[in-house]
């Protein structure tokens, strides 16, 4: 059994849902609760009982802080399959005071769904269907902590940058990390942004590089709205890179791009090609 209550962050977890909206109509969401995390995580692949892998190919996590909740409570490890068009339309209406409250168990077909509106005091009450129920946690992709890179830059660059990614990029962009230097690169293009425009935490002496794909230039977007900070981490030089967008006190949404979901132009420039 678990329930939880945002107080009073019900229009922020709308937000973050429409990340999840903007992946894709073959995305839905599964909700993992435990007795000290809270995530929202995009799968992909059939939503049927039991045809979910153990660990899905994670393309967006939304990680939640329960000390931040209201009230919460959790007896048991779940991960429950949601249809997250329903979870968004049902918050559609939410403002920046409203409460939501979320309970359910492993044993029922449907969580209950509570809105309370601090406008109107007026309770909007709804059930969310399960598309999959079972137990156990779920293992988010990690990164080690030899030689990471990690490159920060502020939020609203980093829309200006995404917007014109189609034009300047393509739909890969390789991010080097060079000395105090930070250099995008795509397709025949570059463009550097300076030690004011970002922040490297990078541990090695040499060149580093990360890579992801904008595919979903969209989701990235909304994803940067309410963050101050962008910051994206991975091995230097490896094939793994994460885009983590922290919001207020509610959590922070993580991107993951493996080598095959970075990569999808085989064309984004060679790192003997950045002065």
């Amino acid at each position: 059994m678990f329930q939880f209550s945002l107080d009073p962050c019900a229009s922020y977890l709308r937000h973050a849902l429409s990340c999840f909206m903007l992946l894709g109509p073959d995305h839905y969401v599964e909700l993992c609760v435990t007795a000290n995390d809270v995530t929202l995580v995009g799968a992909v692949g059939d939503p049927e009982e039991g045809c979910m892998p153990e660990t899905p190919n994670v393309v967006l996590a939304l990680q939640l802080t329960p000390s931040n909740f209201h009230t919460f409570s959790c007896t048991e490890n779940v991960r429950l399959g949601l249809p997250c068009g329903m979870l968004f339309r049902e918050l559609f209406d939410a403002k920046g005071g409203d409460f939501l409250s979320l309970s359910g168990d492993i044993s029922r077909d449907n969580i209950d769904f509570e809105l309370l509106s601090v406008g109107t005091m007026e309770m909007k009450v709804a059930e969310i269907p399960l598309l999959s129920r079972r137990s156990g946690q779920i293992t988010l992709p990690q990164l080690q902590n030899e030689r990471l890179v990690i490159i920060g830059i502020a939020a609203e660059l980093f829309r200006v940058l995404i917007l014109s990614s189609r034009d300047r990029f393509g739909s890969t962009v390789t991010v080097y990390a060079i000395g105090k230097q930070v250099v995008l690169r795509g397709q025949d293009k570059a463009v550097v942004l300076r030690k004011e425009d970002c922040v490297i935490w990078n541990p090695v002496a040499d060149r580093g590089f990360l890579k992801f794909s904008t595919d979903k230039a969209n989701a990235l977007l909304n994803a940067s709205i309410l963050s101050n900070m962008v910051w994206l981490s991975g091995q230097c030089n490896g094939p793994s890179c994460m885009l983590n967008f922290p919001f207020g006190r509610l959590g922070s949404l993580t991107f993951y791009f493996d080598e095959d979901n970075a990569s999808s132009e085989g064309n984004a420039g060679s790192e003997d090609d950045v002065v």
